[in-house]
């Protein structure tokens, strides 16, 4: 059975680093909008952004989904994604199904902007817990840990070709979606130069052996501090 279009609006306003204020180039607002359709096994989508409407000859940001529900494969869907701007195109299949007895999705998919299959998979371990990873053909890209606690989420993660590691924290409030991004330099303690770890410290280029002490310890602890992480804010404004 077919239902009628719906069209939902969602602004989002981005603090790059929450402890530097509401200065010009600190804050950024963007909206989105999508129109969606579903007809029986089909469900199409078209999101176009405000820079969609600024700049309408690029079509910029204009991106159009379909997903069709194999009903012949239990649990597995067609995807198609083409972003009519960059003219790039994902084409792929998601299985969403049971692996030793948790809850698992896995999507593969082939895109034409670096031609390559990649692909993500999660896992949801136990109830407000899930696992998940993505990768290509060549390597395993990220690692996210969630954790769902009440009306808000965590989300530990690394980034394996940055060999750094991030954490987020979410909150939902009515139509409102807070979420802190906090990532962390290449492969690197925050606050802690790789020799410092070591009981080292780089003086003009020289090694200079010294002992972590507890204000070293406190910088770590400063630098973890969420006011120096990036701040986003989603509403739905339907």
């Amino acid at each position: 059975m077919c239902k009628d279009a719906s069209l939902t609006p969602k602004g989002t306003l981005t603090i790059k680093d929450a402890s530097a204020g509401f200065g010009k180039g600190n804050v950024a607002a963007t909206g989105l909008a999508t129109l969606k359709y579903k007809c029986g096994g089909l469900n199409a989508s078209l999101a176009l952004s405000d820079a969609s409407v600024k700049s309408i000859k690029t079509l910029k940001d204009v991106v159009a989904t379909a997903d069709y529900k194999v009903k012949q494969v239990k649990g597995t869907t067609l995807n198609t994604k083409y972003d009519l701007g960059t003219k790039k195109y994902q084409v792929g299949a998601t299985w969403e199904g049971s692996l030793a007895k948790k809850a698992t999705t896995v999507k593969l998919w082939y895109g034409n902007k670096d031609n390559k299959v990649a692909g993500e998979a999660t896992v949801s371990l136990v109830k407000n817990q899930k696992a998940n990873v993505t990768f290509n053909q060549q390597k395993v890209l990220t690692a996210k840990y969630t954790l769902a606690n009440g009306d808000f989420t965590y989300e530990p993660s690394y980034n394996f070709d940055k060999q750094a590691p991030a954490v987020a924290i979410s909150k939902k409030q009515g139509k409102d979606n807070f979420k802190l991004l906090r990532p962390e330099e290449r492969g690197r303690l925050p606050g802690v130069e790789p020799q410092a770890a070591q009981g080292h410290r780089v003086l003009h280029g020289h090694q200079e052996p010294v002992r972590v002490q507890a204000h070293r310890l406190g910088r770590v602890r400063e630098r973890l501090q969420l006011l120096s992480s990036t701040l986003v804010l989603d509403r739905c404004l339907s």
